[in-house]
């Protein structure tokens, strides 16, 4: 006999925001409730998901940006640029009150009357061959001092004042204008009528027909003022006498072998190109003689040494610190002590095996562990120390993410680069030749995609994080509320539910959303269902509370708009909203578009869901 059917009901959910980031790793059919399908320009914080910055222009060096680094001293910051032949200072935005320099319009970036002139800067040295550098503060009982090394040219040390070479032997320099040929490094320099000769180590150029050179030792010296000097390539006139630039130096290796550069128990060590082998200076010293540490009988897989890094493991630095060499096949030696050159102060503690790295700068240390990004993942060494090698995906920090860091890393090259942001909270995964940008919360390692964040390298300076572009400029992360002028939409598909029961159909009713906000914003709701996640079009970007928000009835209960903009305290619930589709499973969508001056303050907390559920035959 056929029992009668049950009367379909409506049901109300409500969805916590998924603080747990996007997460792939588990069952569709199981998912973590706190977990999302899709997050993607949205940034998980503890309490809920907030629309993240946008990106706006900070400076320009007309040219692909292949670097960045930074430099702080008591007041004194800096934050450098570097191209493929030159390294620039872009501490001050293109926004400042400096004057623009000549040529440097943006082009296409406005119209005739309104557009805005850029700011093209000055190079602090150039004439290199090679942008891929790596660069390490170390503070001294001279000064706090900057070294920077690509593997191709002279290593250059910045004393918070100027940039110089760092080669064997002291540093001069010479003005010139008049240039009617342009000079390039390793080429000898000579005076016409004084006779000296050196060689010409860096070069700045100010104008297309005056700069200055950076000289090695000067021999048959000095050169005079206006007298003509010539080299192989170039030709212009001496604009005063040389002078000396930096009595620094390092001896007992070519530094323009030197590829990347690390700080442990306060000695600069080096790894040299293409070998096996690293270098070290005295502690405490940016100059010297250099001594060198051999890989070659510790490494089991050959390869070169591609990195090294300091591993602390109560976080801070002291004598429990380890220092760790990477290969780029993915081996890492271990090693404790304070002088490499004594037995009894420096010791091999282990070698192990991690992923394939992906770079020279894949890597952050967070929270007392030294995080390396391969393409298994990223690995954190206090992993692999204890796990095989065959299980470190199991503790890798992009677990949750597996499925889109493969797919980021097997198109990558071995640029990417990992940039710990404090103030923000973040950790970013910078893939050169991606469209968007992977970030986790540094607290509860959520993470995220942005799809409008994306670069060649990046940097943190002051309580900021940039990247630069291939188009040369340096874009500043998390600021203003547009990309670069254009809109963008953060959007979030919550993880499927079958509402406790998996054999009933259910058709979607009403939506709505509850906030942390201080500003006027539209979000348009949807459903997904069967797993097969489609966003519908995006709302747009002009402020709207049509069917969204009540302002001054609609918080929680009886709360009013208010709060820090940066950091919005007061609830808002919205209105409820008609939604439609239908499904077994479905999974609440929600988009939301910032397209103003300024970041957008919205943090979505929860979504309430409201259902009718089909009748069953029982």
């Amino acid at each position: 006999m056929r029992r009668p059917v049950r009367r379909s009901q409506a049901g109300q959910l409500s969805f916590p925001a998924p603080v747990a980031g996007l997460v792939e790793n588990t069952p569709m059919a199981a998912p973590n409730p706190l977990g999302a399908e899709v997050l993607e320009n949205f940034i998980p914080t503890q309490r809920g998901i907030a629309v993240r910055g946008g990106a706006t222009q900070y400076a320009y060096i007309n040219a692909s940006v292949a670097a960045m680094f930074g430099y702080a001293a008591g007041g004194n910051s800096k934050l450098f640029a570097a191209s493929a032949s030159a390294i620039f200072d872009v501490t001050d935005s293109i926004s400042s009150a400096s004057s623009p320099n000549s040529g440097a319009l943006i082009w296409g970036s406005g119209v005739w009357g309104t557009s805005t002139w850029g700011k093209s800067e000055t190079p602090l040295a150039g004439g290199f061959t090679s942008g891929d550098w790596s660069a390490q503060q170390i503070g001294t009982s001279g000064g706090d001092f900057l070294i920077a090394v690509n593997g191709s040219d002279p290593a250059q040390i910045y004393d918070g004042t100027d940039m110089n070479p760092l080669t064997g032997s002291a540093v001069n320099e010479i003005d010139f204008d008049g240039m009617t040929a342009a000079f390039s490094v390793g080429e000898t320099l000579t005076g016409g009528s004084s006779g000296a000769t050196a060689e010409i180590l860096s070069i700045i150029q100010l104008t297309g027909s005056t700069g200055t050179l950076k000289l090695g030792a000067i021999t048959g010296g000095p050169f005079t003022d206006d007298e003509e000097i010539t080299s192989a390539g170039g030709a212009a006139f001496a604009n005063g006498a040389s002078a000396s630039a930096s009595a620094l130096t390092i001896t007992g290796v070519t530094t323009s072998d030197l590829s990347h550069v690390w700080l442990y128990q306060n000695r600069m060590f080096f790894v040299q190109k293409n070998s096996l082998k690293a270098w070290y200076l005295p502690s405490g010293s940016v100059g010297g003689a250099a001594q060198d540490v051999s890989l070659a009988g510790v490494f089991r897989r050959g390869g070169k040494l591609l990195f090294g890094g300091t591993w602390s493991l109560d976080s801070g630095d002291g004598m429990d610190d380890k220092c760790l060499f990477v290969s780029d096949l993915g081996e890492v030696a271990v090693y404790s002590g304070v002088d490499p050159s004594s037995a009894s102060t420096w010791a091999f503690e282990g070698r192990y095996d991690i992923g394939k790295p992906l770079g020279k700068n894949a890597t952050a240390q967070i929270g007392g562990d030294f995080l390396v990004a391969t393409d298994d993942g990223i690995v954190p060494i206090s992993a692999a120390i204890q796990r095989d090698p065959s299980a470190l995906s199991l503790s890798a920090v992009t677990g949750p993410i597996e499925t889109t860091w493969s797919d980021e890393a097997r198109r990558a090259s071995d640029d990417v680069q990992l940039i710990k942001w404090t103030a923000g909270d973040l950790m970013l995964a910078v893939f050169p030749q991606a469209d968007r940008m992977l970030t986790a919360n540094l607290q509860t390692t959520a993470w995220a995609t942005q799809t409008g964040w994306h670069g060649t390298c990046g940097a943190t300076y002051s309580s900021g994080v940039f990247v630069g572009r291939d188009d040369g400029f340096v874009m500043k992360l998390d600021s203003g509320g547009t990309d670069d002028g254009a809109p963008f939409t953060a959007r979030v598909c919550f993880s499927f539910n079958d509402m406790g029961d998996p054999m009933a159909y259910k058709v979607p009713q009403l939506m709505r959303g509850a906030y942390f906000a201080d500003d006027s914003f539209d979000a348009k709701f949807s459903v997904s269902a069967e797993y097969d996640v489609k966003f519908p079009a995006a709302p747009s970007a002009v402020a709207s509370t049509s069917g969204a928000l009540v302002w001054g009835s609609g918080a929680w209960g009886v709360g009013t708009w208010a709060g820090d903009v940066e950091s919005p305290r007061m609830g808002v619930l919205g209105n409820w909203e008609a939604v439609s589709g239908g499904g077994h499973t479905l999974a609440p969508m929600v988009q939301i578009t910032s397209g103003g001056a300024q970041k957008l303050p919205v943090e979505l907390v929860r979504v309430d869901f409201i259902a009718e559920s089909g009748g069953r035959v029982a």
